[in-house]
């Protein structure tokens, strides 16, 4: 899987995307597509231009980790990730050390004062193991995953992305599992 470190980039840099946008001349719609993970048509000459505006190597921009992921909706707000590793050395990953990234997660409605939010948690049996894995890979692509997964979610059950908290490791009390 190839994926953009741009949004880390900016944020290190304390840029913008409007402001790489206008100073760099490059459209706009780059520069988000780069920000937001989507490289489905991909500039080379744009990419090399922006490598040289953000003075930094294309393996910075661009990274490549060796697995690719799956969302599913299963039912009643439970969300399946699968993640499938591969390489050129098969024995490089154990696949039993991994099998805690094949999750399941709940989506929970709560409305407090009126206002209706959405928590993720992760099935008990994974919790400790994928809090784990996010304090070790927080600016590899579990963040992308998880972003992705909020946008899936999301769109799926037509709520507002932004009510989605992120925390798959409050206890909810629920033993839904």
């Amino acid at each position: 899987m190839i994926y953009s470190n741009l949004k880390k980039i900016l944020a290190e840099k304390g840029l913008s995307v409007n402001k790489v946008s206008s100073e760099g001349n490059f459209p706009r719609p780059f520069i988000q597509s780069l920000v937001d993970n989507d490289l489905k048509n991909l500039n080379i000459s744009k990419l090399d231009k922006l490598c040289l505006y953000l003075e930094i190597p294309l393996h910075e921009l661009l990274i490549f980790k060796s697995f690719e992921y799956y969302i599913s909706y299963i039912k009643n707000n439970v969300f399946k990730i699968e993640l499938n590793f591969y390489g050129s050395n098969p024995n490089e990953i154990n696949s039993e050390d991994i099998s805690f990234l094949d999750a399941l997660f709940l989506v929970e409605k709560v409305v407090i004062q009126g206002n209706e939010k959405y928590y993720l948690t992760i099935e008990d049996k994974h919790k400790e193991q994928w809090f784990d894995w996010v304090v070790d890979n927080y600016n590899d692509p579990v963040m992308i995953i998880i972003d992705d997964l909020t946008k899936y979610i999301a769109n799926t059950l037509n709520i507002d992305r932004k009510s989605i908290t992120i925390d798959p490791f409050i206890e909810t009390g629920l033993d839904i599992f």
